[in-house]
């Protein structure tokens, strides 16, 4: 039996527990293909390309790309509430963000460091 793949584009194929001994997969595409408890021996993946599918490349993109702008967001949001707690405890009243009064020297500086520290 013949088990030639070679130059065939064979992405997210499932070999899944198939005896693919000796089997030829030289210049193909096997991104995404799975080859859990296949055996493999003596199989040839000469210049074969491998990896990851690209919709599943541009997925990963997007979702670090939304986490990255959420943990931001929640940065940002957490330096307000630090800034607005430890207001209270402050009896000054001079702000060096304009705009919002109530934020001290010292609460601002505290909360810059802590954002830029993260």
């Amino acid at each position: 039996m013949s088990l030639e793949f070679s130059h065939q584009n064979l992405q997210g194929y499932s070999f899944k527990n198939q005896d693919l001994k000796g089997a030829d997969f030289s210049y193909s595409d096997i991104r995404g293909t799975n080859f859990t408890n296949a055996i493999l021996k003596g199989a040839n993946f000469h210049h074969a390309v491998a990896g990851v599918q690209n919709f599943r490349v541009i997925f990963l993109m997007a979702f670090s790309f939304f986490m990255a702008a959420l943990c931001g967001y929640a940065s940002g949001l957490t330096g307000i509430i630090a800034s607005q707690s430890l207001s209270s405890i402050y009896s000054e009243s001079t702000s060096i963000i304009t705009g919002i009064s109530g934020i001290t020297n010292d609460v601002a500086w505290v909360t810059s460091v802590i954002i830029l520290h993260y």
